[in-house]
Parts: C-alpha cells; sequence; structure tokens
C-alpha cells in the first residue's frame, strides 16, 4: 500500500497492524498478511496429504467455534467483541491457546477495553494462570487509540528488551465512547495488542518492559501528532534553498533537491525535527533552537548532532562551509538528518533512532554534506 502522505506517514510493515491506520488516516487498509508472532512453521507435506496448514487452520476453526459457545450470546456486546477480536487472528497463533483459555483472554481485555477513557493508553501485564489458563506464562495488554507504528513499535520493544512473543493479536476495533463530561458519546478507533510471551517472574523486568513500552507509546504519539507540521517545515526547506541557493553548482543543487523532494513525497518516516543556529565562534558549533522541535525532538534531551566528546562541534570542512555561505545546504541535509528516522519506528535501548540509509549513503558519499 502507498498510503497519501497528506493523511499519514509510510514506512508500514506488512503487518495488518502497521498497514491499517486508524479511520481517520487511512480509509484504504490492505489485507492482512503477517507473521504475528516468533514461531514459524513449514510445510513438508506432500501433495497426497493435507497440507500443514490445512491442518493448523482446521484445529483453529475448532478451537474458536468452541470458545464462542464459551462466550456465548448473553451479552451481544462480549460476543460481537470476541468476533472482531479473532476476525484478524492467525491459526498459528490460535491453537496456542484452549477453547476455555481463549474465551477467558477476550473477556479480560473486553472489560480493559470498557474502562479505558480515549487518549489514555492502558498497558498492563499479568499471569493468565489467576483467569484459569492452564500453564503460567506473561501475557503483555495494550490498548491505545488507533494510529501507526503501534503494533511494530511495541514488538521491536519486547524483543530488544530479550522476551520472545510467542502468540500476537492485534485487533483494530471501533467502540462507542460517552465523554462523561459533555454526555456526548462518539465512536472511536482502538488498536488492541495482545502478546503471550514466556513466564517473566523477575518484577522489575516486568515493570521496565511496561515503561519501555510505555515510553515506545508516547513517542509514536508525538511523531504521528507533528507528520504533516514534518512535512511543511521540509517543504519549506526546498522553497528556501530554490528562492536562496547556495554557491554550488547548479547541478550539484538539483541533486539535493531532488533528494529532498523525494523525502518528501512520501517515501520517508519523519520523527522530529529541531532548528539548528549556527554559531561561529570559537571551533564553531551547531546550537539548537530548542523552541522550533517538533515530533520527538521536542525533547530537549534528544540531540542529533554528536561530534566528539562535544556532541555540537562541527568539524573544520563543515565550520568553513557554513562561514563562507555554504550551510543552507547543509542546513536542509542537517534538518533532514535531525528529524529523520526508518521505514518502521523503532526505538533502540539508548533511546537512539536509526537513520535512512538513503541519508547515510548521501552523506557519506557527498564531501559537500560533510557527513
Amino acid at each position: 500500500m502507498a498510503p497519501n502522505e497528506e493523511n499519514t506517514p509510510r514506512g508500514v510493515s506488512a503487518s495488518r497492524s502497521e498497514s491499517m491506520a486508524s479511520n481517520e488516516v487511512n480509509n484504504t487498509p490492505p489485507a492482512p498478511k503477517r507473521a504475528t508472532s516468533d514461531q514459524t512453521t513449514s510445510n513438508g507435506a506432500s501433495s497426497d496429504t493435507p497440507s500443514v496448514a490445512h491442518i493448523i487452520a482446521t484445529e483453529a476453526s475448532a478451537v474458536l467455534a468452541a470458545a464462542a459457545k464459551l462466550i456465548g450470546t448473553d451479552d451481544p456486546k462480549l460476543s460481537a467483541y470476541f468476533d472482531d477480536f479473532m476476525r484478524s487472528a492467525i491459526p498459528e497463533d490460535i491453537i496456542r491457546f484452549s477453547d476455555a483459555e481463549l474465551a477467558a483472554l477476550v473477556n479480560y481485555v473486553y472489560a480493559k477495553s470498557a474502562a479505558r477513557n480515549p487518549g489514555v493508553p492502558l498497558i498492563e501485564t499479568f499471569d493468565p494462570s489467576e483467569i484459569g489458563f492452564a500453564r503460567s506464562q506473561t501475557v503483555l495488554v495494550a490498548i491505545n487509540d488507533d494510529m501507526p507504528f503501534l503494533y511494530d513499535s511495541c514488538a521491536n520493544e519486547v524483543r530488544e528488551r530479550g522476551f520472545r512473543i510467542r502468540a500476537a493479536f492485534h485487533p483494530i476495533m471501533s467502540r462507542m465512547h460517552k465523554n462523561q463530561d459533555t454526555r456526548i458519546t462518539a465512536k472511536i478507533s482502538e488498536s488492541t495488542i495482545v502478546f503471550a510471551l514466556e513466564k517473566i517472574s523477575d518484577q522489575q523486568a516486568l515493570e521496565a518492559l511496561r515503561q519501555g513500552v510505555n515510553q515506545v507509546f508516547t513517542d509514536v504519539r508525538l511523531a504521528v501528532a507533528d507528520w504533516k507540521p514534518m512535512l511543511t517545515r521540509l517543504r519549506d526547506t526546498i522553497g528556501e534553498l530554490k528562492q536562496s541557493p547556495p554557491d554550488i553548482p547548479a547541478e550539484r543543487l538539483d541533486e539535493y533537491l531532488a533528494f529532498l523532494g523525494w523525502l518528501a513525497d512520501n517515501h520517508f518516516t519523519f520523527l522530529g525535527a529541531r532548528d539548528y543556529v549556527f554559531n561561529g565562534a570559537a571551533e564553531g558549533r551547531h546550537d539548537p533552537d530548542f523552541d522550533s522541535g517538533i515530533g520527538l525532538l521536542t525533547n530537549q534531551e534528544m540531540r542529533v548532532i554528536r561530534r566528539g566528546e562535544d556532541r555540537s562541534s562541527l568539524t573544520p570542512d563543515v565550520r568553513d562551509r557554513n562561514g563562507t555561505g555554504r550551510g543552507k545546504i547543509l542546513g536542509g541535509i542537517e534538518r533532514v538528518r535531525a528529524c529523520s528516522g526508518p521505514g518502521v519506528f523503532r526505538r533502540g535501548r539508548r533511546g537512539r533512532h536509526a537513520y535512512h540509509r538513503k541519508i547515510g549513503a548521501c552523506c557519506r558519499a557527498d564531501p559537500e554534506i560533510g557527513g
């Protein structure tokens, strides 16, 4: 899918979770296609026997039918929730649970969803043996207002902490919410992520996991909320370079402008932007203009220019070009380097975000940029 850049960031994965944005973001989600957990299944069956996939699908259908009976029809809202929850589930994930376990899990998540207020993420970990599971393990539940990047960002955080996802569910459902202040009822689109993990007994590790996932969701909300302002800033930079071009060969400027235009044409995921002011004193520096920060770079502690021990010092060749008026093109590139991320929103252990390889290759190959 190539979503409309005016409505949603690009760079999502092939998963249903990442390619389906909320109704306000994207109205044309593709069909679901992903491996939800860290499990793999191979098909070594001959043409004369049912395939492994067919056997698994048949078993999953039986488990779902039995779980639906346990859910019952006495509560129509719960029954509809169960159907929506399981609609995008992968058979390999379903058969990791008994019918009673699936029913208990959906009942639990349904109650959490009903109690959550829009705009406030719910993140919990629990041992499902407490709700009737036959075995002890750890389940992570994360419920949010739907937006891009939630699933893969959450999964990356879990895996980077060394936990293996045994089964995963990510339904995106609409539900009615009544504002207690205005008494107005409105439909909201809700993302629910459920990961079944191996048993985590270390309570400090569990708390760190919850905090890490919460921080990732905070970063995602910042990046998504400021997506259009970041595109506007990039286009303003392109306009400035065209109106007042730096003193470089025309063909080189055309190349830079084409690259920046390519970024703006829905080929890049922007996470944050901040302007830097060149300070020619001493060794020369790019000082951050914190008031200009949007997206992730509203956080003043997050820096992107690092040179040796002094992370904002510039190398002599970059400093010289700024002093001769060539800093405008560098400023355009630096601004992009400061605000761009990879196709999938990722937060590393130390809060660093990998830059798109196109930027890296451009900076390494061209001394004019000073990378």
